[in-house]
């Protein structure tokens, strides 16, 4: 049964990293793992205490439920590690959600909620795995809840980080003022954010200072992110997915089930005039 604790991260350990490194199936070598992984069983966590533990034992993640289901290929995805890009300049951008959202009509028939695996091939055909960029603007970060890809721990050390990454410099500008916004300001931005997402594991072999709090200071900014494409056929919903066919746009919280996970660069502007190709970016703090 997993422990929900919450472990301090320490100094940079190579060991450590090397452990994890070993378990880690970069997505090039997708291939040499279809259905080995794609129907690999599910499994029940066992003294599972940190990330560390989570991530070098249990590469396509666990669950602290008797019985419980998930995906463990697209757990496996979300668990990369991924080196940060030597040029961000030179990767493929998506600048907008409406790139993101049109792979949405482009999915398998057939993709559900927990056969990520069955259609690898079919999603890396439009782009999933492949490293990408994208310059928008910071609206907001959330700490993720229990995820069977994190081994259902919580806390900031062990859980995801949500980013909301949006496009509109007007609402970005009353964000980054601490302005409140309007319930139509909100219900927008719910609804054009791309989600992207840091990974404990991640922050940790990267020595980022990627925290919460370090992480607020930039809200609103312009921002250049990097990351590995990929489609979360878990809220592949109705009720989650905005871009999805017949969406409940009352209700769905996403302008797209694409995302960038995991997140191995994220940078900002002071003025806001940066570009891909912009030599100013700057590093959180």
């Amino acid at each position: 049964m997993a422990k929900k604790n919450s472990l301090k991260i320490v100094p940079f350990v190579p060991l450590a990293l090397g452990i994890l490194m070993q378990n880690a199936v970069l997505p090039e070598a997708r291939d040499t793992v279809d259905k080995t992984v794609a129907e690999a069983p599910v499994k029940e966590c066992d003294d599972v205490e940190s990330f560390m533990d989570c991530h070098s034992e249990y590469p396509t993640g666990c669950t602290d439920t008797p019985g419980g289901r998930y995906d463990p290929f697209l757990n496996l995805m979300k668990n990369q590690l991924i080196p940060q890009p030597v040029d961000a300049a030179k990767l493929p951008y998506v600048n907008s959600a409406e790139e993101f959202a049109k792979l949405d009509r482009k999915l398998p028939e057939g993709l559900e909620k927990k056969n990520h695996g069955k259609f690898q091939k079919e999603l890396a055909a439009l782009g999933e795995g492949s490293i990408i960029g994208t310059v928008g603007y910071f609206y907001y970060v959330q700490e993720g809840t229990a995820e069977t890809s994190n081994c259902k721990l919580t806390g900031e050390d062990n859980a995801d980080f949500h980013l909301g990454i949006g496009y509109d410099a007007a609402l970005a500008e009353k964000i980054k003022g601490k302005t409140a916004l309007t319930a139509a300001e909100k219900r927008t931005l719910k609804m054009t954010s791309v989600i992207v997402e840091m990974t404990p594991h991640v922050r940790f072999a990267n020595g980022t200072s990627w925290n919460k709090e370090s992480l607020r200071k930039v809200l609103g900014k312009k921002v250049r992110v990097a990351g590995q494409m990929l489609f979360d056929n878990e809220h592949n919903v109705k009720s989650q997915n905005c871009a999805m066919v017949g969406a409940d746009m009352a209700k769905c919280w996403r302008a797209t089930a694409w995302e960038m996970h995991p997140v191995t660069l994220f940078q900002w502007c002071e003025n806001d005039a940066c570009t891909e190709k912009s030599t100013d970016w700057k590093e959180v703090e």
